[in-house]
């Protein structure tokens, strides 16, 4: 079971980088709204980047199992785009920290696993061995993570389109042409 006051202050930290820039919230703000002492947070945070980790790995949680409830590629593939554009701003600011590297490599390993849970869904055409599949899902995978990273999400005017988009490229590398 999580910790309540573990998740009250990654939610109340969520809320201030809505608010401000994250190179502006204190640790003495982040208490202050939680309503906690310095010794509670340092309980439970060494600083305020293990506090976005925190808020990264439970949503990373979520969003794999969101995606293994679906049985759907292009369905998981939407709830990945929408993830990254809910949390694009974290995903930034990350990206700037030391965490760059074990959170670069977390959300490949999640989009892996989510696109090979949806994979056996596609009906393949193609006789493909375990070396394909798991070459196909990397190539996809890492061009998911270049989408959530690099571009700016927020500019897709239609989720379901640009999953549909994904998916279709999938399916044609799947299919005997």
């Amino acid at each position: 079971m999580e910790n309540a006051t573990k998740k009250s202050i990654a939610d109340a930290l969520s809320e201030m980088i809505k608010e401000i820039p994250f190179d502006r919230v204190t640790i003495t703000d982040l208490v202050e709204r939680c309503n906690i002492s310095r010794q509670t947070f340092y309980y439970h945070f060494s600083d305020l980047l293990d506090v976005l980790e925190f808020i990264f790995n439970r949503k990373v949680e979520s969003v794999i199992m969101e995606c293994a409830e679906t049985h759907d590629l292009q369905t998981t593939i939407r709830i990945m785009l929408e993830a990254g554009r809910e949390h694009q701003r974290i995903l930034h600011i990350i990206l700037d920290s030391r965490l760059r590297g074990r959170i670069e490599h977390k959300l490949l390993d999640a989009i892996k696993k989510g696109l090979l849970e949806g994979f056996n869904t596609i009906p393949s055409m193609k006789p493909l061995n375990n070396e394909q599949i798991s070459l196909i899902v990397e190539f996809f995978a890492y061009g998911i993570v270049g989408i959530l990273l690099y571009r700016d999400i927020a500019d897709f005017d239609n989720l379901d389109r640009a999953a549909g988009g994904i998916y279709k490229l999938i399916e044609n590398t799947l299919s005997k042409k």
